[in-house]
């Protein structure tokens, strides 16, 4: 699984998220966590889940996203709709609006970026 450098992040670590440290461990352990938080930073944007997704699949493949099967897309999706969102939205990281399926980083998050 080829990863460029231009999606690794270490803009959440551990040591330097300003909550509890089991459940910074917890969150920002999981790899498509991090890169949502990423994306998002990146973009300086809300974005739909959908691309996020999209995104996450080319990043992971190493491919345009023309190149990968859609059904690996909608597994990464589904995995962050029903995995990675829930625990950064309940971090207080992101929001999400079900409705219109966008994500946003939240003012807390987007100020502790900012330092």
């Amino acid at each position: 699984m080829g990863h460029s450098d231009e999606y690794r992040s270490e803009l959440f670590t551990p040591e330097t998220w300003p909550i509890d440290d089991d459940e910074a461990y917890d969150v920002l352990g999981a790899q498509r966590r991090r890169f949502v938080i990423s994306c998002l930073y990146r973009h300086e944007m809300a974005l739909p889940l959908a691309d996020i997704a999209d995104e996450i699949a080319s990043w992971e493949h190493d491919a345009h996203l023309t190149d990968i099967p859609a059904d690996d897309v909608k597994r990464i999706y589904l995995d962050l709709y029903h995995r990675h969102v829930p625990k950064l939205v309940d971090a207080g990281l992101i929001e999400y609006g079900q409705e219109a399926d966008m994500v946003a980083l939240t003012a807390l998050a987007e100020e502790f970026l900012s330092d």
